[in-house]
């Protein structure tokens, strides 16, 4: 929701003079074409580009926006994204009653988190993934396991859901936290109600992770009141603006490690460790500042191996916000962005849009084999808090139908002889590159591939086994098909009476397809 110039005006000058200091100026840029928009990025924080109006949002210091200008480039000065006060908190803690039209302050939402753990402990786990960069106000990272067996490794895909590592960005934080309580409240086993079934089936069958908050010191930048004032940035220890964006302080596929010239914030080391200690299947990012699913890759000019995956289930998100959001109020025009030209309204290739060098997105991808996308879910940044049920109807059944995404494709074990879990390598490699295939949880051995319908060839590999190639599997559109497998040590042959062997056999038929 864009603030009046004067109200923005009258805002900025009540923050203390050290955050007025600190805060980006935001800016539209006149973007002639790609080759001003490389450059543009060199000067300052791309924020979003818009090719059809041949403008970039930007966010900017002072010195950065000097400079541009003297460059020759055009520049309108917006309205500070963060600084919203229509986006106050809630103190008296009423989202969890049902109202969720507003934001909770800091200890409102670290309340919550542990209020629906304690509240549900057969399904909920509320995890501190560490401390933040922040020591004068502190605060740290909290994720929430859902499971129906929250303390368990099970041969299960591994979700991960997250909003807001760019601390403005906020209509993901307070949708997520929904979704928090929409779970444990509708998860009743036995119930004949349909959408309690569909949400029970999903605890039952998942080991959801949820992070609602992944830049609080960003968010909670001007107080942790509330989080009109949020910034885009990490904060130094000291609680000032670091200028680090979040989302270029991850190693790169193509650039390597630090590509934005930083050490690694600690937000980003937490978030690095979280995903090398989990084996997730799918993940979903929330940003904000346009209404577009963005899919891989950001940093290449080609696109992800499993894009017609990607594409799949994206255009069926798109489709059903934007019908439900028409109906929930936010107009006929709702997550219909389209910034690659490819007439898909409500996605886009994320390089084709603007290139990014150090996200999350294509970190998860390269370094971990995941299938992870980012959703730009609001136009606006931080709007009030009126506007967040709007933005609930409008994304709740394309949330619940992308998490029943994880139970499809093909599925299974992969051991030794001796039903030892293994850390396998799953390819189908007709189709595979760039490190698009799959690892197995060396933790259970399980694997979860993410495929369309149809009839692939699958090789397993692990170090210190021979390969083994499954040709023909069927896929189906429901769900997954099984097929577990046992590799072999060079030389090896299958012990006689073993439990997951056919009595006498000693043929390599160690794979079953259910």
């Amino acid at each position: 929701m864009k603030l009046p110039g004067a109200l923005a005006g009258a805002l900025l000058l009540a923050l203390p003079l050290p955050a007025l200091a600190d805060r980006p100026v935001y800016l539209e840029v006149a973007v002639p074409d790609r080759a001003a928009l490389a450059t543009i990025s060199r000067l300052a924080d791309v924020d979003s580009y818009r090719p059809d109006r041949g403008t970039a949002r930007v966010y900017a210091r002072a010195e950065q926006v000097a400079e541009l200008e003297r460059l020759g480039y055009r520049v309108a000065r917006l309205a500070d994204p963060g600084a919203n006060p229509d986006a106050g908190p809630d103190l008296a803690l009423g989202a969890p009653l049902g109202l969720w039209d507003s934001y909770p302050s800091w200890s409102g939402y670290v309340a919550m988190m542990q209020g629906y753990a304690a509240a549900h402990p057969g399904i909920a786990r509320l995890v501190g993934l560490g401390a933040t960069t922040n020591t004068v106000r502190p605060h740290a990272l909290w994720a929430m396991k859902l499971s129906d067996r929250p303390d368990a490794e099970e041969d299960e895909p591994e979700v991960f859901l997250s909003s807001t590592m760019h601390g403005d960005e906020t209509v993901g934080f307070g949708l997520l936290l929904r979704w928090i309580d929409e779970l444990t409240a509708h998860y009743a086993p036995g119930s004949s109600d349909p959408y309690e079934q569909r949400i029970t089936r999903l605890l039952d069958e998942l080991e959801i992770w949820i992070l609602p908050l992944a830049n609080p010191d960003g968010t909670y930048f001007q107080s942790d009141a509330g989080v009109s004032g949020a910034i885009r940035y990490f904060t130094t220890p000291a609680g000032g603006n670091s200028w680090v964006d979040p989302n270029r302080n991850f190693p790169d596929p193509e650039d390597g490690a630090h590509p934005d010239g930083m050490p690694y914030w600690a937000e980003t080391q937490r978030m690095m460790a979280f995903a090398a200690g989990r084996s997730i299947s799918l993940s979903l990012n929330f940003h904000g500042g346009a209404e577009v699913l963005n899919l891989p890759w950001d940093t290449w000019s080609h696109v992800h191996a499993d894009t017609d995956w990607f594409l799949d289930w994206a255009s069926a998100w798109a489709a059903s916000a934007q019908v439900a959001g028409a109906a929930a109020g936010l107009g006929p025009s709702y997550m219909d962005d389209d910034y690659d030209g490819d007439g898909i309204l409500g996605v886009t290739n994320g390089y084709a849009w603007y290139e990014i060098d150090g996200g999350r997105q294509d970190y998860t991808l390269w370094e971990h084999r995941g299938r992870e996308a980012t959703l730009e879910v609001s136009r606006f940044k931080n709007p009030a808090g009126s506007m967040l049920p709007q933005y609930w109807d409008a994304n709740r059944e394309a949330l619940l139908d992308f998490l029943e995404i994880a139970l499809r494709g093909v599925r299974g074990l992969v051991t030794d002889v001796f039903g030892t879990p293994l850390a396998a390598e799953v390819a189908v490699p007709a189709r595979d590159l760039d490190r698009s295939e799959t690892w197995t949880d060396p933790d259970v051995g399980d694997y979860h591939r993410l495929l369309l319908p149809g009839t692939y060839d699958l090789r397993f590999s692990a170090a210190g086994f021979e390969p083994l190639d499954r040709p023909g599997i069927e896929v189906g559109p429901g769900d997954a098909s099984r097929l577990d497998v046992v590799l072999l040590r060079p030389g090896e042959t299958p012990p006689l009476f073993a439990d997951n062997f056919e009595t006498g056999s000693t043929a390599r038929w160690a794979a079953t397809v259910s």
